[in-house]
């Protein structure tokens, strides 16, 4: 009995392994997410009753999904009418701008009690008019109720928020089995006030005790940062944030947990996760090709998780595929990815060789464009440590829209300066930019100490085609510590539609050899630490692979078919070892 015991507990834990496995490399692509604040004040037509209640609702939109899907979740605090019975007769979503009737676009299919939670597939005909028109704003979401049939209170989708968290009684540790649910959406202000978080929690606890706020990790439990008594739903406070618990805070390891009478050491809890942000980029990759096709991809990886996830801006025409491959060996795909339109994305997991490769700069991307066949690739490595990603969410206030960009840069020594070798691809028409310009201030702060303007707003912006930035003695410093930012301007953003603090790359060291330590030349006094020495000239040199993809990609294997054939691997691993068992049971 005990030999059996034993078989079994390794059965279970063979079992628990596949289950983990497979949970983790099923893991989705990041989404894009907007959220809708959601008041009477923002209903188009004349409400026949006061209305009795707001509302947060939270849109995550997937585009690498096909066709697209969204994934959204409404919590409001309208009460139920006579009998328990609910007031509400609809909850749609509709395309349309602020202060106009819309048309429809989506509709719940239910909504019973204070939250709703529904996932659509968008119409493969018109994704790219969805997509389109949801990243600049043009969605909103309204409920109707019995007393305002045309729509009791609405909000529009937007980009303003920089953190969000959905809270349920599975993320508690330990675990509750708890019914309800929470929405928390705020904003994160460096200035005025500064390092201050401001929440708004709807939540569908009953009789809640306390609202707090810790230092975190998912599935442990961490240190206090702030309590609330104050937990009723809906919920409004604000928090002080020092420098180095922001640090935390945006990258995603503070967490929210309401407590109540009956579950004193919390009833739900949830992630505080940044929206639209990358805290930290391991590599960077510049991409072109024998022509003018650029491209610039951003990559953070994990060195204890293996989990490589990247982001690449590029000006191919139409639906693009993403290749992530080997250059080592038989150059072999790791992963592939499909999309419209730039930028692509995506997180695959690498082994252990292919983590060697990425260490030895053999990993690169190739994109080729499905509509013209077009190309561009480059390695990904530490060549340019210096990055930007550029966002309307960056703004000061955040602006909604539906273009973003990327930039790569590194500095070259010449003489007692340094100039800066940039690559800048942004998504704004060429007939809409007005002006791109480098600037002087920190991080989320307003600043109007204008640095240099690009000779040319279009993109791509390169140091071969346009401006010499020249770092002196003075300014050095400034720009090595992350004080610099660019900023892209249209006339309908003429204070900016996107911008981007410049940062330096921080890759996490598999070998303990600290790559990134500084060191001071003895001549100028200049950091050396990525400086390089001047070549005469900053025309790009070359880090693309300027091939044909027959050659490159000798092992076609997408993602999903890769993961798959891993899967019925283990699949029947896990069978042999399943029937072993049993046979000496």
């Amino acid at each position: 009995k005990t030999t059996r015991m034993v078989w079994l507990r390794r059965a279970l834990c063979l079992a628990l392994v596949l289950v983990i496995w497979v949970s983790v490399c099923s893991a989705r692509v990041t989404e894009i997410v907007y959220v809708a604040d959601l008041s009477s004040d923002s209903v188009f037509d004349e409400l026949s009753l006061p209305a009795k209640g707001t509302g947060s609702a939270l849109c995550r939109f997937d585009r690498q999904a096909v066709p697209h899907r969204v994934t959204i979740e409404v919590q409001h605090n309208i009460p139920t009418g006579a009998g328990g019975l609910p007031e509400i007769t609809k909850i749609g979503v509709y395309r349309g701008a602020p202060g106009t009737p819309g048309s429809p676009v989506l509709s719940f299919s239910t909504f019973q009690g204070s939250r709703s939670l529904e996932t659509f597939e968008l119409n493969v005909s018109q994704q790219e008019a969805n997509l389109d028109d949801f990243l600049n704003g043009l969605w909103f979401i309204q409920i109707h109720t019995i007393d305002n049939p045309k729509g009791e209170i609405r909000g529009q989708f937007l980009h303003n928020k920089r953190v969000y968290a959905q809270m349920d009684g599975s993320k508690v540790v330990p675990a509750t089995r708890s019914g309800n649910y929470g929405l928390l959406t705020g904003t994160y202000s460096f200035e005025q006030p500064t390092d201050t978080l401001s929440l708004k929690v709807f939540h569908t606890v009953p009789n809640p005790t306390d609202l707090v706020v810790y230092q975190g990790e998912v599935n442990s439990n961490g240190k206090l940062i702030v309590g609330n008594e104050l937990a009723t739903s809906p919920q409004s406070f604000s928090i002080k944030y020092a420098v180095r618990e922001r640090d935390f805070l945006l990258d995603d390891h503070d967490y929210a947990v309401i407590e109540s009478q009956s579950q004193t050491l919390g009833e739900i809890r949830g992630q505080i996760t940044t929206i639209d942000y990358i805290e930290r980029v391991d590599y960077t990759a510049r991409l072109g090709s024998s022509g003018d096709l650029v491209g610039c991809g951003l990559v953070e990886y994990d060195c204890v998780t293996s989990l490589l996830e990247f982001n690449v801006h590029h000006n191919l025409e139409g639906n693009c595929t993403t290749f992530l491959f080997s250059t080592a060996g038989d150059s072999s795909v790791i992963a592939s990815f499909s999309f419209l339109s730039s930028p692509s994305y995506g997180r695959v997991r690498l082994t252990e060789a292919q983590a060697k490769n990425l260490d030895a700069g053999e990993v690169a991307f190739l994109i080729r464009s499905e509509v013209t066949g077009d190309e561009i690739n480059g390695f990904i490595n530490t060549e340019y440590p210096y990055w930007s990603y550029i966002s309307g969410t960056n703004v000061v206030p955040p602006v909604t829209t539906g273009a973003s960009g990327c930039a790569t840069m590194r500095l070259v020594k010449s003489g007692n300066t340094a100039l800066i070798d940039y690559e800048i691809v942004h998504s704004i028409p060429n007939s809409q930019v007005e002006r791109a310009d480098i600037n002087i201030g920190a991080e989320g702060y307003s600043s109007n100490e204008l640095f240099e303007i690009f000779t040319s707003p279009n993109s791509p912006i390169r140091a071969s085609e346009g401006v010499e930035l020249t770092l002196t003695r003075a300014t050095l410093p400034t720009f090595q510590d992350e004080l610099m930012y660019l900023l892209v301007r249209s006339p309908s953003y003429p204070l900016g539609q996107i911008r981007g603090q410049i940062k330096l790359i921080s890759p996490c060291l598999r070998d303990p050899i600290d790559q990134m330590s500084t060191k001071v030349d003895e001549t100028t006094n200049y950091p050396t630490s990525y400086i390089f020495e001047y070549s005469g000239t900053l025309t790009t040199p070359p880090n693309t692979i300027i091939s044909s993809s027959a050659s490159l990609l000798r092992s076609p294997l997408s993602s999903s078919s890769s993961s798959l054939f891993s899967f019925v691997c283990s699949l029947l691993f896990f069978c042999v070892g399943f029937r072993a068992v049993f046979s000496r049971w």
